[in-house]
């Protein structure tokens, strides 16, 4: 298989998986996905082949004008959310455990998007 090709069925997969966490968080069911099962790899900006920034790191460019593709950052949310879904959305047999889960789980997440650039970063006030 060719690199172009891998690259394009990693693209796809983590859009079908963005869109199972999406719908699962939505309609209260748990994903279809597990992290377990997951072997592709989370895309980063180098699975994005953008004129701007190739131009600019060739030409050693002092100003830089870099084009961030939210897409790579949006699945590595849904990557560190998928599993808070699952835990919201299943059994709640032992409570005190589910607790002990929904809380490592929502601070593992919060690390990652605290952990992304600013300008990926969304709230209300921007």
């Amino acid at each position: 298989m060719s690199e172009e090709d891998r690259r394009l069925n990693r693209l796809t997969f983590w859009s079908v998986y963005f869109l199972d966490v999406s719908l699962s968080f939505g309609v209260g069911r748990e994903t279809a996905f597990r992290l377990a099962a997951i072997t592709q790899t989370v895309p980063d900006e180098t699975d994005f082949d953008d004129p701007i920034n190739k131009r600019n790191a060739v030409e050693g460019s002092s100003n830089k004008e870099i084009i961030r593709h939210v897409f790579a950052y949006a699945a590595k949310l849904a990557y560190a959310y998928g599993p808070l879904v699952n835990v919201v959305n299943g059994p709640w047999d032992n409570q005190a455990e589910w607790e002990s889960q929904a809380q490592q789980i929502t601070q593992q997440a919060v690390e990652v998007y605290n952990a992304l650039p600013p300008d990926m970063q969304w709230s209300a006030q921007k």
